[in-house]
């Protein structure tokens, strides 16, 4: 047999699977008629009906009235039945798949099979009993019955490439090349797509230089936005953004406007373009250097509803440097406040005041 692998080719002149399906039936009855005929015929003939010659009887030659035949019936009988047990009668079964497998796009396969007085089959696929196609074996879909067995390759995206991740409606069907009718179908199996190493979660030491010790509770919360996009627990560090937009005005006339969350798809993709992250410093940050300018009495409002500004300072390694920040050390202005509900929210996340 030869080693190479087989792959798929479309259906032109087989007929499809619903067609083979619908008229195999037909087929069976209409053979099994003829035969029944055929044993009627032959039993009248054996047992001496008018169409019979008796034993030992002589029958003149037309061609010399000199030349007798013997016809025996014994010697007829048992010519008829050394050539009944000469006859094969053509059959195919599956033996892999059968059903209830489970496969992978991108691995091979073997399909295998037992037959009998069949020198040439098809093999086709459907998945949900829709055809794919035909299996090739060296570009040529008529494949030798006494090879028993070819190696399948299933493409990647054969399943995957329509959408799901797997289909369990997979089936495979075997048939004579001559007669359709003479076939095997396997069960219902699994092809899935290709499975992706596990990747090696980055080193969960350090993601942080800071120690617990003074560290209050905002200073905490921004450790742990940062500490969640760098183990790419996204969904953990995303719930921590603020989903409001929030208009601020000072007495002077002067404002603040903090702008609500991106959506989910959006802002994962960009965190998902960090490679590793080290926070090194999270410390109080003062407009102007001047503690006193943020005090409520001094009238600033952010101060007033508790809201706070940090300077982070992050060592950050980009797949990709499209952002407004590079790879490096990189800092950050991080606004937080915290909600009735005591949970600290992120406002929001600058390069500068």
């Amino acid at each position: 047999m030869s080693k190479s692998v087989s792959k798929i080719k479309n259906m032109a002149s087989p007929p499809s699977y619903y067609k083979r399906v619908m008229t195999r039936e037909l087929l069976k009855r209409k053979k099994s008629i003829t035969l029944t005929i055929l044993i009627i015929i032959f039993s009248l003939i054996h047992i001496g009906g008018p169409l019979s010659a008796s034993a030992n009887s002589y029958a003149t030659s037309p061609r010399s009235p000199n030349e007798t035949v013997c016809s025996d019936s014994t010697v007829v009988n048992k010519y008829t039945i050394a050539g009944l047990k000469e006859y094969v009668q053509p059959s195919i079964k599956l033996i892999s798949p059968r059903g209830g497998e489970v496969w992978e796009e991108g691995k091979t396969y073997e399909i295998r099979w037992e037959s009998q007085g069949i020198d040439a089959v098809y093999i086709s696929v459907a998945v949900g009993g829709k055809d794919k196609g035909l299996l090739e074996q060296e570009g040529n879909s008529k494949i030798d019955a006494k090879e028993g067995k070819i190696a399948w390759e299933i493409p990647v995206g054969f399943v995957t490439g329509f959408g799901p991740a797997k289909s369990e409606l997979v089936r495979v069907e075997i048939f004579d090349v001559h007669d359709y009718t003479i076939c095997d179908l396997s069960g219902y199996f699994t092809v899935e797509g290709r499975k992706e190493k596990a990747k090696t979660s980055p080193s969960l030491s350090p993601y942080t230089k800071l120690t617990p010790k003074g560290q209050d509770a905002y200073t905490k919360a921004i450790i742990q936005y940062y500490e969640a996009i760098a183990r790419r627990q996204y969904r953990e560090a995303y719930d921590m953004l603020g989903q409001c937009k929030i208009v601020l005005y000072n007495a002077d006339g002067s404002g603040v406007a903090y702008q609500p969350r991106d959506d989910y798809d959006s802002w994962l993709k960009t965190q998902k373009n960090i490679d590793t992250l080290v926070i090194v410093e999270v410390k109080r940050y003062y407009r102007g250097g001047d503690p006193l300018k943020y005090t409520a009495d001094k009238g600033n409002v952010e101060a007033t509803l508790g809201i706070r500004t940090y300077m982070v300072t992050l060592d950050i390694k980009l797949r990709e440097q499209n952002w407004a920040i590079k790879s490096g050390r990189n800092n950050l202005l991080v606004t937080v406040v915290k909600g009735i509900d005591d949970k600290i929210r992120i406002l929001g996340i600058g390069t500068g005041p």
